[in-house]
């Protein structure tokens, strides 16, 4: 498996990344904190017609390269600069009520939007107009009702890919047109990722499958049946084989799987729940797991930050009953945003007080047991992994 081998996706890993300590234990390559860096205190961002949302899909609002923000709110799509909320502007050819999914591209020039009729339409925002509109490509194959689920672009911004009912298709980003499509699911495809290595398409589904795929052919890679749906899956940003899954309802699971050795890390939790959000960031390694706990009470949330598959070394301190929908990154990775109902709130992911390199050059072995038992909530969210 020569496309998917570490060596060709660990060649570009930056120096600092590499930690031979941790390399060698099966988990994943990362440079850590040596102590809590996130501030209790997060900016809230005043964003437009928040008393009017009403809707929580996490596929509804996205963060560009460019420092944009794209959000459907009420009956319309609104763009915004995150620093300028108030002087958004409001796509009006797009219906928000009907959106189910906005999507950036990389370069944060264009916007693809989807909605639950089937449409799927690509907006270039520096010319202020929609490029293409087309059709779900199941729902002109079979004549049947189809909308995407989830959407990813190509790092290289030439290709859009859809996952909806059973099928993955890929769009030519330019035109529209249809480019390949396979049956990868049996039922709803809930996610789509691909590899920071673009060798690698992954799925999760209502079938209870994580499915990968080669890139762009779509022949299947590796198959991974899990017992519960998983609603969560993220590649590491280094490790180009790498494949994070977060389980789904009834299983709270952390697992890790490597195209070309299987599973090499799994982890369960002590509480009934899922994984809702992953986001590794591509500075540090460390991984941001999105938990939502279920018990008797009611719905509370959860967000560690994790060195490894078992080391928690920080938390994002959102509201314990806060309902999160979305966990994103703005460009460079340092901040952090979660996204509910009410509002978008965005803490800096390395400490108020440094930037990221000074943080690393910082940066001594740590000491994660006495950390973990004097920050703030960290003990008693280790307590969950076992």
């Amino acid at each position: 498996m020569a496309e998917g081998s570490d060596a060709s996706s660990d060649g570009t890993q930056p120096g600092e990344m590499w930690n031979e300590q941790y390399a060698a234990d099966g988990m994943w390559r990362s440079k850590p904190r040596n102590k809590p860096l996130i501030s209790n205190a997060g900016l809230i961002f005043d964003m437009p017609d928040t008393h009017r949302r009403t809707q929580t899909n996490r596929n509804l609002i996205d963060w560009s390269s460019k420092n944009m923000i794209a959000e459907a709110i009420h009956n319309k799509v609104t763009i915004f600069e995150a620093t300028q909320p108030q002087l958004g502007i409001h796509l009006n050819d797009v219906n928000a009520a009907r959106v189910c999914i906005l999507k950036w591209n990389n370069a944060g020039e264009q916007i693809v939007i989807c909605t639950f009729l089937g449409s799927i339409k690509l907006h270039d925002i520096e010319l202020g107009k929609n490029i293409w509109t087309i059709t779900c490509n199941k729902a002109v194959s079979t004549d049947l009702s189809c909308y995407a689920r989830c959407v990813c672009w190509s790092h290289d911004d030439k290709s859009i890919v859809v996952g909806c009912m059973q099928l993955i298709t890929i769009y030519c980003a330019k035109t529209g047109q249809m480019v390949n499509s396979v049956v990868a699911h049996s039922d709803e495809i809930l996610t789509i990722a691909m590899s920071m290595n673009s060798y690698y398409i992954a799925t999760s589904s209502t079938d209870r499958n994580i499915r990968i795929f080669r890139w762009p052919s779509l022949h299947p890679a590796l198959d991974i049946a899990y017992r519960y749906q998983a609603n969560a899956v993220a590649w590491h940003p280094y490790h180009g084989s790498l494949l994070c899954v977060g389980g789904g309802l009834s299983d709270a699971s952390v697992s890790l799987f490597d195209v070309a050795s299987n599973v090499v890390g799994h982890r369960t939790v002590d509480f009934f729940g899922s994984v809702d959000n992953l986001a590794w960031n591509k500075h540090s390694g460390e991984l941001v797991v999105h938990w939502t706990q279920v018990d008797e009470d009611g719905e509370y949330t959860i967000v560690p930050v994790f060195a490894s598959i078992d080391r928690i070394v920080d938390a994002v301190p959102v509201n314990k009953e806060s309902r999160v929908s979305s966990v994103m990154w703005n460009a460079d990775h340092t901040q952090i945003a979660v996204y509910n109902a009410e509002s978008l709130t965005v803490w800096n992911f390395f400490g108020d007080e440094y930037q990221y390199h000074d943080t690393c050059r910082k940066q001594r072995e740590p000491k994660y047991k006495k950390r973990l038992t004097r920050h703030r909530g960290l003990n008693s969210i280790h307590h969950f992994i076992r």
